[in-house]
């Protein structure tokens, strides 16, 4: 179970870790969660989301099925299927490696995201576009 007080992380690579539900929580902190850059095999995944004043963003790949319950009491959970997360991800972590969402095409992935928060917000971001250029000479695939 991820924790973070006072402070601010990053997770990446935690893909496999999904098939278990695994649980964020953000208190006076921020965290971002990279779920864009890995294989994510076909099946359902359960994240569980707390924030109790700070921020949690969760990149996704464009394949995935996003399904979000609960909410941050005194604060906003909200998605973005715009480039702007992209460009986000891309300034805050883009380390001159290139930034890639691998599709499954076995099957359907679906994310179900649990939040539970108070004076926090939660921001969903997902790929728009198939293949979006992030900065010059990086380039995120999408399915």
């Amino acid at each position: 179970m991820p924790t973070t007080i006072f402070g601010s992380q990053f997770f990446s690579g935690i893909g496999a870790d999904l098939r278990k539900v695994q649980t964020f929580t953000a208190i006076c902190a921020s965290q971002d969660i990279d779920l864009a850059t890995q294989l994510l095999p076909a099946g359902d995944y359960t994240i569980n989301v707390n924030v109790v004043m700070g921020q949690v963003s969760i990149y996704v790949p464009k394949h995935v099925s996003a399904i979000v319950d609960g909410t941050v009491l005194f604060g906003t959970a909200n998605s973005h299927d715009s480039g702007q997360g992209w460009q986000r991800f891309a300034r805050n972590f883009g380390n001159g490696s290139p930034l890639i969402s691998y599709p499954d095409t076995s099957g359907k992935v679906r994310l179900r995201i649990r939040i539970n928060g108070f004076l926090g917000s939660v921001r969903i971001y997902r790929l728009s576009n198939e293949a979006e250029v992030l900065r010059p000479g990086m380039v995120a695939v999408g399915a």
